[in-house]
């Protein structure tokens, strides 16, 4: 699906582990893996426990294609299932990043929790409100919310959830010295990670196996591999 539609953001909701259970399979490598046809390499993690954030980058190869594509993986890890995160503005922090990067790409964005209703629906309706007061200075929270329930059915589970994205879009927008601050310190902290990335090297991690056989590491890859993500943020961050 991350290739055939070509999504260059991820944006991941939930844990692994969750009150001791496993709650999402983990569908990433932690270097270089094949999953059928496609090569999946993980260039860099970086954790923001302050922020709950932590970000990965892939890149995607495809036996039989040129080139690679880039994936940023947004972990948001402060989401409780079936409840609401102690800190409205981090989940305000998620959003205002994952715009930023490729903010100009029209391509669909892959949002997903563990059953891809409660955590996932409420962060579409704290969004889809945010781009629609920017774009008419309204918002409608029950006629979004509608609408999205004839796509997906019980999406936003809980009233405490539909109640936080109305108070997430009030924080936003009431723009206090909290929320301003705040998301600076997110923004800082992001572009420290982009700086951090230019700094290191990406070379492929010894002792891949066979799929690493299949990737053709070019003497250009670590430039453009940086030059792929760089487009990402066109104010230089």
């Amino acid at each position: 699906m991350i290739w055939q539609l070509n999504i260059k953001k991820i944006v991941m909701l939930a844990n692994l582990l969750e009150h001791g259970k496993p709650k999402v399979a983990k569908y990433w490598p932690d270097d270089t893996q094949a999953f059928g046809d496609i090569i999946v390499t993980k260039l860099s993690e970086h954790s923001m426990p302050e922020i709950q954030h932590v970000v990965r980058i892939f890149s995607l190869e495809k036996s039989g294609t040129v080139g690679f594509r880039i994936v940023r993986h947004f972990h948001f890890t402060g989401w409780p299932d079936l409840g609401v995160p102690s800190d409205r503005l981090s989940v305000l922090g998620l959003l205002q990043q994952v715009r930023k990067y490729l903010p100009d790409s029209t391509d669909p964005i892959c949002i997903h929790c563990s059953a891809g209703v409660g955590r996932t629906g409420t962060i579409i309706l704290m969004d889809s409100m945010i781009e629609r007061a920017k774009e008419e200075g309204v918002v409608n929270f029950p006629e979004r919310l509608d609408h999205m329930r004839v796509q997906r059915v019980d999406v936003v589970e809980k009233k405490e959830q539909y109640v936080f994205a109305h108070q997430g879009v009030n924080d936003l927008f009431q723009n206090s010295t909290e929320t301003v601050e705040y998301l600076a310190k997110v923004d800082h902290l992001h572009k420290s990670l982009h700086n951090e990335l230019y700094q290191k090297k990406f070379t492929p991690p010894l002792n891949m196996g066979e799929a690493l056989q299949r990737i053709r590491w070019h003497s250009h890859r670590i430039s453009a591999v940086l030059s792929a993500m760089d487009k990402g943020f066109p104010d230089g961050a």
